[in-house]
């Protein structure tokens, strides 16, 4: 199986975005009548994360050259890192995935009540209930430790996140630190209003402002890296949901490669 053969640009801005969008809708294709089970919890896990890569590609392709592309393909990353590092460990890290659902639960609902919304006593304790058979994965060995020797836990002894570890761990802990030093971080100082970014992306003139052109090779670059961000986690997807679809993937994989080394855009470039 091949992808469609298609005539693509020159221009790597708009290259890379054709690639993309052939890629996004033979995936989208491969996933159309899969269904599983919420309690085949890996395998729900992966058709979900796939769905949200395609819904965030489809967004990076509506905004085209706009610079905010660099917020959604850090999402991208950091849900390809999630995937990744659920993949080593697939029962036991699905289970947290699925788990930590009632950590939130349970914080919303201590929100709605300090907020004077209703949250009886009844449905806290409800969700405590629900909670406490896999409260303990979600807790730090410290607080563990103060649990079991009866001492006082924090009010919200649950860890952040339902992998327990910063972003930059995470990162770290699937060997893909390079991708948090020159990507994730890179457009991190987009997304958190960084002098520079702002400084960079608007010029001033007297009364009147226009938007800076992105740096060469800023949007080649994005939509370069969203293509390796669908391609992983629908090629973790194909080896957990059996969608045949190995051949095609290596296909979008060798051509986006091979587009890449005739069109390489400059590394990285900030937006």
């Amino acid at each position: 199986m091949k992808p469609q053969s298609q005539e693509i640009s020159p221009d790597p801005d708009i290259g890379f975005q054709q690639l993309l969008g052939a890629l996004c809708k033979d995936v989208e294709t491969a996933i159309q009548h899969v269904s599983v089970s919420p309690s085949d919890t890996f395998s729900h896990m992966c058709l979900l994360y796939v769905v949200r890569q395609l819904h965030h590609a489809q967004s990076l392709l509506a905004l085209g050259a706009y610079p905010d592309g660099a917020l959604i393909l850090r999402s991208m990353l950091e849900g390809w890192c999630q995937l990744t590092w659920a993949l080593e460990a697939p029962d036991a890290r699905a289970l947290r995935w699925q788990a930590y659902v009632g950590v939130t639960n349970w914080r919303l609902a201590k929100q709605r009540r300090a907020g004077g919304l209703t949250a009886s006593d009844d449905e806290l304790k409800g969700m405590e209930a629900a909670l406490a058979e896999h409260a303990d994965m979600f807790m730090s060995k410290k607080v563990l430790g103060r649990k079991a020797a009866g001492q006082d836990v924090p009010e919200d002894p649950y860890c952040e996140n339902w992998t327990g570890l910063k972003v930059r761990d995470l990162f770290y802990a699937t060997n893909a630190a390079v991708h948090h030093q020159w990507t994730y971080r890179i457009l991190s100082d987009w997304h958190h209003w960084a002098p520079h970014t702002i400084l960079r992306s608007v010029v001033v003139n007297g009364a009147t402002f226009t938007y800076a052109p992105q740096l060469p090779g800023a949007t080649a670059a994005t939509f370069m890296s969203a293509c390796q961000m669908v391609l992983e986690v629908a090629q973790i997807a194909d080896g957990q949901l059996k969608l045949g679809v190995a051949s095609l993937l290596t296909a979008h994989e060798a051509a986006v490669i091979a587009y890449g080394n005739a069109h390489r855009p400059p590394r990285n470039p900030s937006p």
